[in-house]
């Protein structure tokens, strides 16, 4: 059997994201984690475009978000 999946581009741009943090490892990759992280940076990331779009300047640096490890584990 074969069990690849085939995603593009798109395992690449994941991979990007989560180069030098604590996702890196695939080993570090749970489902909540990820998903978590997801959710929290679309929310994140609409925030900063509303801010924006209301004229307010922001440093670049806070225009991405990248996954940090909860304090909690």
């Amino acid at each position: 059997m074969d069990y690849q999946i085939w995603c593009g581009p798109s395992m690449g741009s994941f991979n990007d994201w989560t180069n030098h943090t604590y996702l890196e490892m695939v080993e570090n990759r749970k489902i909540v984690d990820v998903t978590r992280h997801i959710f929290q940076g679309a929310a994140y990331l609409f925030r900063v475009q509303s801010l924006k779009m209301q004229s307010i300047r922001l440093p670049l640096e806070l225009e991405q978000y990248y996954p940090e490890k909860p304090l909690a584990d």
